[in-house]
């Protein structure tokens, strides 16, 4: 009997060490092979590699050689990849926080949806590759190739791109205020329904760029390539284009006011049905431009070229214009009343129904002929007499 009881016993004990043993966490296939740590942290190589779900925080791997692997889901926060081969490598939803990536290089590499705040990734060469849904704030890509990428959905806030190349890249849906791409390369690039607000562009060479639905808000595009740029339905109010290029490009219905046009290059520009409302041109160069159906109201106009531009149904009421060319102009049925209309030269310009109201006209140059074709009280003409013609038809009108 004592032997049926010890049988029992030792049955017991086998019993519960086989249910110990089912509750102990099994790692999973796609766990790290311990031996494939190792070797990649003492030979710096490690191609065509599975280390996804890995923990590889703050590990030393400059001048390493991963390429063909994948990390997915790793935690790399504070990693040292500097001067590394990474073509074609996946790092989709890595942690890259605190990560040092400078001078990386490679092709058609996945970042998709990971973390890299506060990173350093200067004089990266990663052509052809996916960033799309990443968080890049506060980070440094100075000096980077990056043409031809994924940047779309990403949030970029206060991070540093100079002299950064993203030309041929898709940038739609991001954020990026406060960031700055001074003398970047962000030519034949989508930057449509992204939001920039407070963001420098300065320098930078941006012809063929589409900046469509965007909210651009007080950001500078001084002294830019802008050439054949898109701004259509873009929110631009105190945004700088002082000395920038934006021959051929298009605001069409563009939303905006207190916009510095000063030294700008802009012929042949199409801004109609746009608000530009108190904004400033010295020095510009708009001739050939459409502002049909525009709102320039209370705007400032010095020692600038409009000629041969459309105005035809704008409000430039309360504009103050003075040394400044809009020869062969088609003002028909703007307005122009309460306006300073000074010293400019208004040649051969179409006034056919426009409103010349309460405005002055003092030392410019207007055809007589034309000039009879607006609606005139008290204006005050180029010889410094005042015009009321109009106004007495305003009052038989009335009465």
């Amino acid at each position: 009997m004592k032997n049926f009881y010890l049988f029992v016993i030792i049955l017991a004990i086998l019993g519960l060490n086989s249910c110990s043993n089912r509750g102990l966490p099994i790692i999973s296939r796609s766990s790290p092979e311990e031996k494939i740590v190792s070797q990649l942290k003492e030979t710096k190589k490690c191609i065509k590699c599975n280390l996804e779900n890995s923990n590889l925080n703050y590990i030393k791997l400059k001048n390493s050689d991963i390429s063909e692997s994948t990390f997915v889901g790793s935690s790399m926060n504070g990693v040292d990849l500097e001067n590394s081969k990474v073509s074609e490598v996946n790092f989709e939803n890595v942690d890259f926080s605190n990560a040092k990536l400078n001078k990386i290089s490679g092709v058609n590499v996945s970042f998709e949806d990971s973390l890299m705040t506060r990173m350093n990734m200067m004089e990266a060469k990663l052509q052809s590759s996916n960033f799309s849904g990443v968080d890049i704030s506060q980070s440094k890509l100075n000096d980077s190739i990056l043409k031809n990428s994924d940047f779309s959905r990403v949030v970029m806030v206060g991070s540093d791109l100079t002299d950064v190349d993203l030309s041929n890249s898709d940038l739609s849906k991001g954020i990026f205020n406060e960031s700055n791409f001074k003398n970047a390369n962000l030519s034949n690039s989508e930057i449509i329904d992204s939001e920039a607000k407070k963001t420098s562009f300065s320098s930078s060479k941006m012809n063929d760029t589409n900046f469509s639905n965007s909210n651009l808000e007080d950001s500078i595009f001084s002294n830019s390539n802008l050439t054949r740029s898109v701004f259509r339905n873009a929110v631009i109010s105190r945004t700088s284009f002082k000395g920038a290029d934006l021959t051929l490009s298009s605001f069409e219905d563009a939303e905006g006011s207190m916009i510095d046009f000063s030294l700008a290059q802009m012929s042949k520009a199409n801004f109609k049905n746009t608000n530009l409302k108190k904004s400033k041109y010295f020095k510009t160069n708009s001739s050939r431009s459409n502002f049909e159906n525009s709102e320039i109201s209370e705007s400032s106009v010095s020692s600038s070229k409009f000629d041969g531009s459309k105005f035809i149904n704008s409000n430039l009421s309360k504009i103050k214009i003075d040394s400044s060319k809009f020869l062969n102009c088609d003002f028909t049925n703007a307005n122009l009343s309460n306006s300073i209309l000074r010293n400019s030269d208004f040649s051969g310009a179409i006034l056919e129904g426009a409103i010349l109201d309460n405005s002055n006209l003092t030392g410019s140059k207007i055809n007589i002929e034309d000039l009879k074709k607006a609606r005139l009280c008290n204006t005050t003409l180029p010889n410094g007499k005042t015009d009321n013609s109009n106004c007495k038809q305003d009052k038989a009108k009335s009465s």
